[in-house]
């Protein structure tokens, strides 16, 4: 039981109406906690604090909370992420493993998130003035007793099936999370570590349903010569998210017999992430020097903004028709977005740019054609999602890149584009390497 927290819910005043403590007074249970409980208490914590009683994943990141030891950003989208996350686990009813081990590291990082609230809210005021000494040491009392709950999780998960799938994750956000810490601003430091450790956690079991989820598709594709549907669902289902090419038959020559090597890499959760994490990497294997990257397929200019800020060693070249009734502009933006509002706005981003950014309005062949063999370190497809298309710009594109090392990466590997599944395939028969991230992502490197 939490002895120091569970004393000071007692006489609860302030902001936090009357009996509440009730809800907050939670002894620490890992995966066997009570959701209930821990769902109600945060609510009104949150609520408390200003944030609503349920925030969402697009909460302002960058939105503003005052605590006791200073302005914390993101709060509030951070809880919304948990909240997200926490309903992945049975999406896929029939990877049981996978859902049961999802829902046992997702009920530990909720408890322990939920623990970082109540001593936020503590130190906060929200419970009454509390001396800055007392919840001080109540921190060092809450990173021990969250430290204990671990160190007995890992024992009971590394003695059935679930610790093939969290033992590891669980080792290293309990060292993290243990840390000695420095020697002022402990409630800060633990209340960072403890919200650190939800953030991974749930972020990984993010990422492990849908490695899972897109591991046993591509199985069931590969095993049957062709793009199926299987762990994804039926056909039917991409409908509702718009533009797609979900029921063409799209043979994957060989099968498994030929089928490329496929490998799973968690390099982020969203395409943005993952790229800009490629190109890091890749920027530094170059020795440091301007990355030449081409974004194939620009749209409103999205990706593009964020390479562009993030990255300031890439010079991006974008290419996009502006067509939008060939059915493939995201979502049902083919029908709704008039192709000359969408070229205006990645006008727009480009010309903040200018010195290290163009963008073509023509075709992927067109812009080729200006573009000498063998100068370009990056490329990433994302127009066209048609087999045709997406076979096209590869051939055109890949004598372009800069020799071995150099980066093909693109979207859309997933069921409701087929087409793009079978122009990896075909592209990297035998046993060539192929990458696969989150959001739908591939890429391999010139050898």
């Amino acid at each position: 039981m939490i002895i120091a927290l569970a004393a000071l819910s007692l006489g609860i005043h302030g902001r936090v109406a009357a009996g509440q403590e009730d809800a907050c007074n939670f002894a620490l249970l890992g995966s066997r906690a009570n959701l209930e409980v821990l769902d109600t208490c945060s609510s009104q914590l949150l609520e408390g604090l200003g944030l609503g009683s349920d925030p969402s994943e697009d909460f302002d990141p960058e939105q503003q909370t005052l605590t006791c030891f200073g302005i914390m950003r993101g709060l509030g989208s951070q809880f919304g992420y948990a909240n997200n996350t926490r309903r992945v686990c049975w999406e896929t009813p029939h990877m049981n493993l996978t859902s049961i081990s999802c829902e046992v590291l997702n009920s530990i990082a909720w408890e322990l998130m939920v623990l970082a609230l109540r001593h936020l809210a503590l130190c906060t005021g929200l419970f009454g003035d509390i001396a800055e000494e007392i919840h001080e040491a109540m921190a060092d009392e809450v990173q021990q007793l969250a430290g204990a709950v671990l160190s007995r999780e890992i024992e009971m998960q590394d003695s059935a099936p679930t610790g093939l799938l969290i033992g590891e994750k669980l080792r290293h956000l309990h060292t993290d999370l243990v840390q000695p810490l420095q020697a002022q601003g402990h409630t800060r430091q633990v209340v960072s570590r403890l919200l650190a450790f939800g953030r991974k956690a749930f972020e990984h079991s993010n990422w492990m349903v849908w490695r899972d989820t897109h591991f046993v598709w591509l199985h069931d594709s590969l095993r049957e010569g062709r793009v199926v549907h299987t762990a994804w669902g039926p056909s039917e289902r991409w409908e509702e998210l718009g533009a797609n090419d979900a029921h063409t038959a799209s043979s994957l020559i060989g099968g498994t017999s030929r089928a490329p090597a496929y490998g799973f890499v968690n390099e982020g959760s969203q395409r943005q992430d993952i790229l800009q994490n490629l190109l890091k990497k890749l920027h530094q294997r170059r020795g440091g020097e301007q990355i030449h990257v081409v974004e194939i397929g620009v749209f409103k200019g999205s990706l593009s903004k964020f390479l562009l800020e993030k990255l300031p060693f890439v010079t991006l070249l974008g290419i996009d028709p502006y067509i939008g009734k060939d059915g493939t502009f995201p979502g049902d933006f083919s029908e709704t977005m008039d192709p000359d509002v969408a070229l205006a706005q990645a006008a727009a981003v480009y010309e903040s740019y200018k010195d290290r950014a163009q963008l073509l309005p023509v075709t992927s062949d067109v812009a080729a054609r200006t573009i000498p063999n063998g100068s370009i370190d990056a490329i990433f497809v994302d127009g066209c999602h048609l087999y045709e298309c997406v076979d096209s710009d590869l051939q055109i594109w890949l004598p372009k890149l800069a020799g071995a090392g150099a980066l093909v990466a693109g979207h859309d590997f997933s069921p409701q584009w087929p087409g793009v599944v079978r122009a990896v395939h075909e592209h990297r028969l035998d046993s060539q390497r192929v990458y696969l991230g989150m959001d739908w992502t591939f890429w391999w490197y010139v050898e």
